[in-house]
């Protein structure tokens, strides 16, 4: 799998994290790259698995979601991060 597949994956599923954490990603503007550089996905291997990192910024400061590329059409969201959970819990 070459990371530009992993990453068009990683795209189509930002709707996915919408619904689930009920926030707005848009992915128009990650798909165009025109988000400010600290909106970003990073993707990296870790420990021989493929991990997927959404960046992003809430109202109380940079919030980040953690994900495992299991294969194919398949990512599962392994944890956020204290600044969305506080996000998340003001709303």
């Amino acid at each position: 799998m070459i990371l530009r597949e992993v990453y068009e994956e990683a795209i189509n599923y930002i709707e996915e994290l919408e619904e689930q954490f009920d926030i707005f990603l848009d992915k128009e503007m990650f798909v165009n790259k025109t988000f400010p550089f600290y909106f970003y996905i990073s993707i990296y291997e870790d420990q021989g698995e493929i991990k997927i990192s959404y960046n992003f910024e809430v109202y109380e400061g940079s919030a980040q979601i953690n994900c495992i590329y299991l294969g194919r059409n398949n990512l599962e969201i392994l944890d956020a991060n204290e600044i969305l959970i506080e996000h998340l819990e003001e709303f």
